[in-house]
């Protein structure tokens, strides 16, 4: 048998059966206690929602919805007690060797509706740090009122500009949106990029 019955807790090691007295939990639940538990949650929440193109900006690294849950809640969620703020900015996407496109600007027309994404396609030490055919991936988070993510394949470092077409029921406002770049047989990246909306 396994298990507790009364005040013994019953279980198998090395195939025994085995015993030991029922200790009750220690859970005093202090502030501190329920803020970090608070934080967690958060950081749980918004990791589950971003976790499929958090994983494949990591493709060559072995990381864990675990792994992911601790580094956003020691780097991105900031306060000391709820309500916590989320930075966006720090949240890695993506991360690899290649080089980053440098200078992007975004920028949205709420008449079309389109999304335009402006970068310098400049490499240094080229062509170790990347190649102008890596392709550009555009990842974007609406954050609310239902959760959504995208990620846009758009073209290529050396293409410089990019622009696509915001989903219908997607607001700008509550839209977050991270660039990264992609060797062609994506096997490499290049870190993520926040991006701020300069809106028309």
């Amino acid at each position: 048998m396994s298990g507790r019955l009364g005040d013994v807790v019953y279980y198998w090691r090395n195939g025994r059966q085995l015993f030991r007295s029922y200790v009750a939990p220690v859970n005093p639940k202090t502030p501190a206690q329920k803020a970090q538990r608070t934080k967690l949650s958060v950081a749980s929440t918004l990791v589950s929602q971003l976790y499929g193109a958090i994983k494949h900006g990591h493709r060559n690294t072995f990381i864990t919805f675990g792994t992911i849950c601790g580094r956003v809640m020691r780097e991105a969620i900031t306060g000391e007690s709820p309500p916590f703020t989320i930075d966006y900015s720090k949240i890695r996407i993506a991360e690899g060797p290649l080089q980053k496109p440098l200078h992007i600007l975004a920028s949205y027309d709420p008449a079309t509706r389109q999304m335009r994404f402006t970068w310098d396609s400049a490499l240094v030490n080229y062509p170790s740090q990347g190649r102008l055919s890596d392709r550009i991936l555009i990842v974007s988070f609406l954050e609310k009122p239902q959760p959504q993510v995208k990620t846009h394949v758009v073209g290529s470092r050396g293409d410089k500009e990019a622009t696509f077409t915001l989903p219908e029921g997607w607001d700008s406002h509550n839209t977050h949106f991270w660039l990264y770049v992609s060797s062609l047989d994506g096997e490499e990246h290049s870190g993520s990029e926040y991006v701020e909306v300069k809106r028309c």
